[in-house]
């Protein structure tokens, strides 16, 4: 309603103003308008929780007391405008203890001091001037800026990220569209470890890119140097290389292998083995020369391997040299099974005082030969037949 002034005529008891039923009208109507808006509900009282004075609106609160709420407004050196929002909640302070909801703060074009903790389910930085201050917890989901890299500049150069009950602090890098992840994981707390896990660069790979290994991953390796290493199962494609990078053992696949060679290392006073190994049975091992390059054997004293029998029955496959040695009870009679490949030798002596008989399968200069005693002879196999060799003058051969 329009404010209603009383018309007090042209001059005094003119009769050209308001009558007094008209005036007494006017102001019980002004007095109307301002008790509905100024009282509760709009009754005949004015409001006791909410007054005015000449530089502030006061505000009771809930209860009638001695304390209450002024709003005042500094002194402003220009024309200002304050807008409420339109929704519902409760203003918010720049010195109160508050939680903000649903707010977005320009965080390029502030800085955000706190002692405490910053709690929030995103922080987005809007651009690359941003500060925070004193701050021991910043409680994200996500963190992200408009351009450029995220900076982490802490005072000791140390970015740490923290464990919690049985979790080890981690670390997750994500694929290209986020719907992967690799995890970056401390070692437990049972392990004890603290230390410093550089990566590789400078003089080590230059600027050129490279690859973690994995302790359980195909990958392959250059240049390594290891040193101290225990290698279990390696697999090795052609060679093993000296310091200089020229070969030392070059290597030659055969497919479906099963048959190898097996070295033996020995303790003081006992010479390592180089053996043949597989799945066969009988495994020859052949030493190869390449061209007619020779094989040589640099001790003064070759050996073979010695069997010694005293009984009758086969002569040994396994072993070069065969010594008979029965003292007693007649001849000592064993059979020459045929050799495993064309070119194997045995080496016959009798040491025992009966005769040393032995009967080859197949023998190209009859079927047995006999030594007496202190008598020694050579035998090699030609692929069908076992012969003997050298100067059998003392071989009784039958």
């Amino acid at each position: 309603m329009t404010r209603q002034n009383i018309s007090t005529g042209t001059a005094a008891n003119d009769g050209t103003g308001d009558t007094l039923r008209a005036a007494a009208n006017k102001i019980n109507s002004n007095f109307t308008e301002l008790y509905t808006h100024l009282g509760p509900g709009g009754g005949d009282s004015l409001s006791t929780f909410i007054t005015f004075e000449d530089s502030a609106i006061v505000f009771e609160g809930a209860t009638i007391d001695a304390n209450e709420i002024r709003l005042t407004a500094q002194d402003a050196s220009a024309d200002r405008q304050i807008q409420l929002p339109n929704a519902t909640g409760v203003i918010t302070l720049n010195e109160a203890t508050q939680t903000l909801v649903n707010k977005t703060i320009d965080i390029a074009n502030n800085t955000i001091t706190a002692t405490t903790t910053i709690g929030s389910t995103a922080v987005a930085l809007g651009g690359t001037a941003t500060t925070f201050t004193g701050i021991s917890s910043l409680q994200t989901e996500t963190l992200t800026n408009a351009t450029g890299n995220l900076l982490v500049n802490s005072h000791t150069y140390i970015t740490e990220f923290r464990g919690g009950g049985s979790t080890e602090g981690m670390i997750q890098l994500n694929c290209a569209v986020n719907s992967h992840g690799q995890i970056i994981r401390s070692a437990p707390h049972s392990v004890g470890a603290t230390n410093t896990l550089i990566l590789p660069g400078g003089s080590t790979i230059g600027n050129d890119s490279a690859t973690l290994l994995s302790d359980i991953g195909v990958q392959t390796i250059r240049n390594k140097t290891i040193a101290a290493a225990q290698i279990n199962d390696p697999k090795i494609g052609k060679a093993l290389n000296d310091s200089s990078s020229n070969e030392l053992i070059s290597f030659t696949k055969t497919g479906s292998a099963v048959n190898h060679i097996n070295i033996t290392n020995k303790n003081t006073n006992n010479a390592p083995i180089i053996g043949a190994a597989g799945d066969d049975t009988n495994v020859s091992l052949v030493v190869q020369a390449k061209g007619t390059g020779n094989v040589g054997v640099s001790a003064l004293k070759p050996t073979f391997s010695v069997d010694t029998i005293s009984s009758n029955g086969a002569v040994s496959a396994n072993h070069t040299y065969i010594i008979g040695n029965k003292g007693s009870g007649g001849t000592l009679a064993c059979g020459l099974a045929d050799g495993a490949a064309a070119g194997e030798y045995k080496i016959f002596t009798n040491k025992g005082s009966e005769n040393f008989e032995i009967t080859p399968t197949n023998f190209g200069q009859g079927s047995k030969f006999t030594l007496s005693q202190h008598d020694g002879c050579t035998c090699v196999f030609d692929g069908t037949n076992w012969y003997l060799v050298g100067n059998q003058s003392s071989v009784a051969v039958a």
